[in-house]
């Protein structure tokens, strides 16, 4: 997100006034305006809204945690991300990264990044290691289509949340590793993954984080930030899922769902490259369905979703937990949640699946 400063610049006056409140008590960096002037966007610039400050939204470098049955801050309905470790379940609700929007992180060894983006609705894991370099990323005060542009500390270059590469410095044009995250509402979370790990209160910044500071926006088809292109073929923030194969988008709605909470599997091909999309009315997520004759799938308990011919159980993550492929993980194709209006402005026309 903008600065304040620059938010009332927009004339987002009634947002200011929310956001102003819910932002006050956080303890801000000092303002930092990097020279970049050796630096070429390979974004259209014009396109970039020019914020004032790295590190003025404070990321979270020292997450803390507790175990999901000491959690009482989360309602039923309350949004999360969850992240598959080797041995750890790691869960990031939403009402903490509307504030930070950037974790710092390492979950069994892996050093990880959880990004998301309050404008978008997106969230992402990329690696914090680039080039065998180990990073972290903060919050640039930079959007590019109303999406988060995060930067490197290694290098201060800028990189594409929903693209996932860099976008102008050293880095530029060059991907992200990214590993397989999972949206659901806390009251489903819980009961798959009762022993997971929760990021906690305690993030050292006296925030109140009961309280949206967006007001009505996930409510209104209205923006805050410009986009090129502004689809309306659907309510701009219904919660859809993307997958983009060689630059272009299609999305899945809950709609394809079973109304009754069954499993559903969409077969689907994209670019040639076939895709199996898996959900209920509260997840879903997608794999590379390559090499399978036969998808189908599991209704039972989760995280158990899907089985193939060769006798592999698959769980919500992707990864094999009984058969011969025992321990190993799906192919994901670039996968993520996100308001539609997002998947519109960042992949121009994306197709919405129909049956």
């Amino acid at each position: 997100m903008k600065s304040l400063f620059y938010f009332v610049t927009r004339g987002c006056l009634g947002l200011i006034l929310i956001a102003l409140s819910c932002y006050s008590c956080i303890e801000l960096g000092e303002e930092q305006v990097p020279s970049f002037e050796e630096f070429q966007w390979s974004i259209p610039e014009e396109l970039v809204e020019e914020g004032n400050a790295f590190d003025l939204i404070k990321s979270i470098d020292e997450p803390k945690f507790i175990n999901a049955d000491e959690v009482d801050f989360l309602s039923d309905d309350d949004l999360v991300i969850g992240f598959q470790g080797a041995e750890t379940i790691r869960v990031y609700p939403f009402k903490i990264l509307d504030y930070h929007e950037i974790v710092n992180d390492e979950i069994d060894g892996s050093k990880v990044a959880i990004t998301y983006c309050p404008l978008t609705g997106t969230s992402l894991a990329w690696s914090r290691i680039i080039n065998g370099t180990e990073t972290t990323f903060g919050v640039s005060g930079l959007l590019f289509n109303a999406n988060l542009l995060p930067f490197d500390r290694a290098t201060e270059s800028t990189w594409s949340q929903m693209l996932g590469r860099g976008v102008r410095g050293e880095y530029n044009e060059q991907d992200l590793s990214t590993y397989p995250l999972v949206e659901m509402p806390w009251s489903q979370w819980k009961e798959v993954y009762p022993n997971s790990e929760v990021l906690s209160y305690e993030t050292g910044f006296d925030i109140n984080y009961d309280q949206y500071p967006l007001g009505n926006y996930r409510q209104t088809n209205s923006l805050i930030f410009n986009v090129k292109t502004f689809d309306n073929r659907l309510f701009a923030k219904e919660r859809t899922l993307g997958v983009v194969v060689d630059s272009v988008a299609r999305v899945y709605r809950f709609d394809l769902m079973d109304p009754d909470g069954l499993i559903t599997v969409v077969n689907d091909t994209i670019q040639n490259q076939p895709i199996v999309v898996v959900g209920n009315q509260h997840f879903m997520v997608a794999f590379s369905a390559e090499g399978f004759e036969r998808i189908v799938p599991v209704q039972g308990e989760l995280p158990i979703i899907l089985s193939d011919n060769q006798g592999n159980s698959y769980d919500l993550f992707g990864k094999a937990v009984s058969g011969p492929n025992s321990g190993e993980r799906l192919n994901q194709p670039d996968a993520y949640m996100g308001y539609f209006f997002a998947f519109g402005a960042m992949f121009p026309a994306p197709e919405i699946f129909e049956f």
